[in-house]
C-alpha cells in the first residue's frame, strides 16, 4: 500500500473511528452519549447510512480492516 493511499484512506475515515465495542466517542474529548458532539457525530454518520442498534453502530455497517486495504 502506498502513502498517498494511506492517507486518502485516513482522511475519510478520520471522523469515522469508532470504539471496539462500536459505540461512538471521543469526538473532541468526550464519551457522553447525550452530548452535543456525540450527537453530531451520530448525526453525521446517520447522514451517511450508517445504522445503530442502541447506542451502538449495527455490526454490519463496520468495514472488514481486509476490504479496505485490498482497495489499495
Amino acid at each position: 500500500m502506498n502513502n498517498g493511499c494511506i492517507r486518502s484512506v485516513l482522511q475519510f475515515l478520520r471522523a469515522r473511528v469508532v470504539a471496539h465495542n462500536l459505540k461512538i466517542g471521543g469526538f473532541s474529548g468526550t464519551w457522553d452519549p447525550q452530548s452535543q458532539r456525540v450527537n453530531r457525530k451520530k448525526s453525521l454518520l446517520e447522514s451517511e447510512g450508517v445504522h445503530f442498534v442502541g447506542d451502538k453502530i449495527a455490526s454490519e455497517c463496520v468495514a472488514d480492516p481486509g476490504v479496505l486495504a485490498a482497495a489499495c
